[in-house]
């Protein structure tokens, strides 16, 4: 994985989009990871940014959350798709 390392121009001359996360999955896919504390903090201008992404690159693009520890810890895991 690669962290903070990436830019992807995602329209016009100004907008772009920084993922948390590339990372080359075990089937050697490119997916690039937000990461967010929780929903309720994942803002609207970051959900339309990372939608234009996956509209624009052949990428897996992925949005993660902790679960908390009363539903057994670990990640919750979003797939954004292009549509």
């Amino acid at each position: 994985y690669i962290f903070e390392k990436i830019k992807l121009k995602i329209g016009g001359s100004i907008c772009w989009y920084s993922p948390d996360f590339m990372v080359i999955n075990s089937e050697g896919e490119v997916e690039f990871h937000e990461v967010k504390g929780h929903k309720k903090v994942f803002m609207d201008d970051a959900k339309v940014k990372i939608k234009a992404a996956a509209m624009n690159f052949p990428f897996k693009f992925l949005v993660c959350y902790p679960q908390s520890k009363k539903l057994g810890g670990g990640w919750e895991i979003e797939e954004v798709r292009a549509t």
